[in-house]
């Protein structure tokens, strides 16, 4: 059934990725395997062939997944700079081989999130990839960005129930859909969130802890050239009409972060501190679309990516929380671990303006160490990002790039 609520627009419904079998977004059952011994959700024990018997597509493992992938892959773009290619290898294949194989680093938010995307497809989640703005303005007037930034959207409830038990009776089936996002860094996404406006009374779902908040809305937050079918016409002057938003899947992801003396997002002050952190639309876009974005982001010569390297990783707080080091490799618990439920805290590990930041409220930061010098800005990602690189060849191949320290 369709709730005529919190879904696609016309309440769409997303495929079973088996209708879809020849996606570049495919990964064998060992790559399954091999990702998620890697984020600390199976044993090593468990075999490839059982992992779909283990984990199941429910919604308790979707939030699971989702935090433990934020917690071990970080959104960096180190490599346009460092490496001497200066591109960012955004494939399927590709972010595979970089981030679970060799353990190396973060990716951009085609290969964070493409990672993910194509695991969800591997276990037997309908989900499938979209686009979005970001928005650079500090004030109410959104300034938006390219179409450079990819999104995941996930219908949980088609196959399963909240509880985790099969669906038998395909009228009992729920297209209710989830927006994720793993790479967009602060103050992103992180945990899955409604497609709806009005998600707990407009309250919205938890950012990295009680601090923030993060809500959507309808529109792109901007001026536009369309207006309703079923508005006034456009020969009456009339303004943009919001009905257009619902016609065209246009919405807007909204971040709070509490002030001294607030008590909730609600208050009469908070109303007034939302701010846009980046538009999407339901349109469903393809790895070619990405792989292009990837190329251009590297290349264009403006801009946040190209002016600054920059670094951004979840974690859960607690003694060694600054390190990139693995699950497997560091003991962890593995994901069933009550830290990883969705009302769990996280904080954030930043890497920004020659800065690594331990970010453990939405406004609440402090400064882990400055960086002056490519020696302690390859330190720092290694420790905190996973990125290795090689001193000299780092420094040579960043030399008379914007980054570069003199």
């Amino acid at each position: 059934m369709s709730t005529g609520h919190s879904t696609l627009r016309n309440g769409a419904w997303i495929k079973h990725p088996s209708a879809n079998p020849n996606s570049p977004y495919t990964y064998t059952p060992e790559q399954l395997q091999l990702y998620l011994i890697e984020i600390g959700f199976i044993s090593p024990n468990v075999s490839a062939e059982d992992v779909k018997e283990k984990v199941k597509p429910t919604y308790k493992n979707l939030v699971k997944i989702l935090r433990a992938h934020l917690c071990r892959f970080a959104f960096e773009n180190s490599e346009m700079h460092y490496s001497p290619t200066h591109e960012v290898d955004v494939t399927p294949q590709g972010v595979f081989k970089k981030l679970v194989e060799e353990k190396n680093g973060g990716s951009l938010c085609f290969g964070t999130n493409g990672l993910l995307y194509a695991v969800l497809r591997g276990l037997g989640y309908r989900t499938y990839s979209g686009a979005g703005r970001v928005n650079f303005s500090t004030t109410s007037r959104p300034t938006y960005g390219p179409l450079a930034h990819m999104v995941l959207f996930v219908q949980p409830f088609v196959d399963y129930t909240l509880d985790g038990e099969p669906i038998q009776d395909p009228s009992q089936a729920n297209n209710q859909t989830y927006l994720l996002d793993t790479g967009f860094g602060s103050p992103g996404l992180a945990r899955p969130i409604l497609l709806v406006e009005d998600e707990n009374d407009g309250e919205g779902v938890l950012g990295v802890n009680r601090t923030e908040r993060h809500r959507l809305r309808r529109g792109t937050g901007d001026g536009d050239n369309i207006v309703s079918s079923l508005g006034p016409s456009p020969e009456e002057g009339s303004n943009y009409s919001a009905q257009v938003e619902v016609e065209l899947g246009h919405w807007v992801v909204q971040v709070w972060h509490e002030k001294e003396g607030e008590v909730g997002s609600n208050s009469a002050d908070a109303q007034k501190e939302w701010r846009i952190v980046f538009t999407f639309s339901e349109t469903e876009y393809f790895l070619q679309d990405y792989v292009k974005s990837s190329t251009a982001t590297c290349h264009t010569k403006e801009g946040v990516f190209w002016n600054h390297i920059l670094g951004c990783r979840f974690a859960f707080p607690g003694p060694g929380d600054l390190s990139a080091s693995t699950p497997v490799t560091t003991g962890k618990p593995l994901v069933d671990d009550d830290e990883y439920d969705d009302g769990a805290e996280l904080i954030r590990i930043t890497y920004f303006f020659n800065e690594l930041r331990r970010q453990v409220g939405g406004n609440k930061s402090e400064v882990i160490k400055k960086v002056e010098s490519e020696k302690d800005r390859v330190e720092v990602l290694r420790e905190a990002f996973g990125a290795r690189y090689d001193l000299d060849e780092a420094v040579e191949n960043v030399k008379g790039r914007k980054p570069a320290f003199a």
